[in-house]
This record gives structure tokens, sequence and C-alpha cells, in this order.
């Protein structure tokens, strides 16, 4: 599946139909997860890691005009990740169309 990046409008409207998911538990793979926030950040990969490895430290800056939309998760013991949030609907069978 060829993805493709986002507007920031339209990232902003996706970060806004999940944003009650913000707090919610869930399970993948045997894992339980909880949603810490919905992050609208770069789609190129190398980029996204370095505003990624930001977020964590508190530090971030946008200039790409093309955008992904991820989840930070933390894991039971507390340590947090990255999912998108394309990945995030498909694993839990949310029927939602992406633009």
């Amino acid at each position: 599946m060829e993805l493709t990046p986002f507007s920031h409008d339209e990232a902003a409207e996706i970060a806004e139909d999940f944003e009650d998911l913000i707090d919610t538990e869930f399970t993948l793979g045997g894992v339980g997860y909880l949603i810490e926030d919905i992050l609208i950040c770069p789609f190129d990969a190398s980029e996204r890691e370095e505003w990624l490895a930001g977020y964590a430290d508190g530090v971030t800056t946008m200039t790409s005009e093309e955008v992904d939309v991820y989840l930070a998760v933390s894991d039971e013991g507390g340590t947090i990740s990255y999912m998108s949030i394309r990945n995030f609907a498909a694993e839990k069978g949310i029927g939602y169309q992406f633009p």
C-alpha cells in the first residue's frame, strides 16, 4: 500500500477525528498500550524520526509541508513509542476514509 502525505489541514482534521482516543487503552499483539497523544509530524521517514526524537525531548519544529498523523502510545511499563494512525486504524479494524 503506497502511502501519500497529508496536507496540514487534512492532518488537523484527522487528528481532531481521533482525539477522543487520547487516554484510551488498547491491546495490540498481546501488549497493552495507552494512547497519550495524537501528533502531526513530517511524512518523510528521516525527518519524522528526527521530529519524534525532538517530541520526546519536548523540542519540535515543523518545516515540512507534507505531513502524517501518528499516535504517541505508552506500554504497561511507561515506555513511549509511536504508531501511524493509518496502521492503528487498519490493525483495529477502524473503517476510516483517509484523504
